[in-house]
């Protein structure tokens, strides 16, 4: 009987699934047929491909950063000025520093060095900025066209299929359950027979237990 159950069971889901998938292929071919549809797939996919192609730009000149600004954070008086500001409002020192701040800037060459080095940490941050909005865009594009396959899979009843199809599923995995327990079960009461024809069950060792331990008494 748990067999026959369970056959049903699985027929039931392969019915359902089958009802899902036809009742797509129906909703995705309305969808390819709506001029709309296709016009926000097109907007999507385009902004995808203009997200993909900034943030692979951001990404090779953050690269390029860390390549080509290796010489600057190698120069140890670079550096030194660089990391305290020398030049802008945020430049804080006694009269002597400053003019010591000073020598070493023009001996290094720190003004145009500085500039150079600005320009080189810029271009990245814009460009990932950039990649960022784009993404940004693109995510947008996306929510309107899955709010239009949305809209097509309930108004084609797509939802109450899906819920029938996973309630089917929950009562076919109900049933495989029952009938592993079964299979459990029976595979129990047959060790338990066994053991009771082979004199190993508790009881019969008890028995024998008992009668070795009358007899060894008289």
């Amino acid at each position: 009987p748990l067999e026959a159950e369970r056959a049903a069971l699985a027929a039931k889901v392969e019915a359902v699934a089958a009802q899902v998938d036809a009742a797509q292929a129906r909703t995705q071919a309305r969808l390819d047929a709506d001029l709309d549809y296709r016009a926000q797939r097109t907007h999507t996919q385009e902004a995808e491909r203009t997200a993909r192609h900034a943030a692979d730009k951001a990404t090779r000149s953050e690269e390029e950063l860390t390549q080509k600004g290796a010489s600057y954070r190698a120069d140890t008086l670079f550096m030194y000025l660089w990391e305290r500001q020398f030049g802008l409002p945020g430049y804080k020192a006694s009269n002597l520093i400053r003019w010591l701040d000073g020598r070493v800037a023009q001996l290094i060459g720190f003004a145009d060095a500085r500039a150079n080095f600005d320009r080189l940490n810029e271009i990245p941050q814009r460009l990932r900025e950039h990649a960022q909005a784009q993404a940004t865009a693109a995510a947008v594009e996306l929510a309107k066209l899955t709010a239009l396959d949305t809209d097509a899979r309930k108004a084609d009843g797509i939802p109450e299929l899906e819920q029938a199809q996973a309630q089917a599923q929950e009562a076919l995995d109900a049933g495989d359950a029952r009938l592993a327990q079964a299979d459990a079960d029976a595979q129990a009461l047959a060790e338990r027979k066994a053991s009771y024809a082979s004199g190993e069950d508790d009881h019969t060792r008890a028995a024998v237990d008992y009668l070795a331990s009358e007899l060894a008494r008289d």
